[in-house]
């Protein structure tokens, strides 16, 4: 729908005749900044997501990575697969007047860090004696579960630094994971 339609005439004469011409300027609004689906985390090593936009009825969005001028990485899509971490952005266009957004909706991919971890060194002891795990390391995790192919009891399972009572029967090499 036009924001403004106005009809300009015009009058010319020569002093006997005249002639008129008019034209007429339709003013259309900008189409708003398109609606973010949400900015997006994901780990090292994991699917990179799409992200996505929604815009008004007979728009289409067009796909940045400035948030202003640039080309278009992707058009006429509320779509868009990144190639990496960082801010991307949308811009709304109006698929019959050509109008875009005065403004470019931005959207945040960041790709944290992989957990990683080491479980210390290998350790020898005597039947029925506690075991305590040292020197595990954890780096960009955000919890730690210990397990075990043997037949004992953890205390402290969630710790990097537990305890492991090994059952009265259990000898041999017990790994703990």
């Amino acid at each position: 729908m036009p924001l403004i339609t106005t009809t300009y005439t015009v009058r010319v004469s020569d002093g006997f005749n005249s002639a008129t011409g008019s034209t007429t300027v339709i003013v259309n609004p900008f189409p708003s900044a398109p609606v973010s689906g949400g900015n997006k985390s994901i780990c090292a090593g994991q699917t990179v997501p799409l992200l996505s936009v929604t815009a008004g009825p007979g728009e289409v969005v067009d796909w940045y990575a400035q948030p202003s001028g640039g080309t278009a990485l992707a058009t006429a899509t509320f779509t868009f697969q990144p190639s990496a971490a960082g801010t991307w952005y949308a811009e709304a266009r109006n698929t019959v007047t050509g109008a875009v957004s005065t403004s470019r909706t931005p959207i945040v991919l960041s790709i944290g860090k992989a957990p990683s971890v080491g479980a210390g060194i290998d350790q020898v002891r005597c039947t029925r004696e506690t075991i305590r795990l040292t020197g595990a390391l954890s780096d960009n995790t955000s919890s730690v579960t210990w397990t075990t192919n043997g037949k004992g009891t953890f205390t402290g399972i969630n710790t990097l630094s537990p305890d492991y009572s090994p059952a009265s029967d259990e000898f041999g090499l017990v790994r703990f994971i």
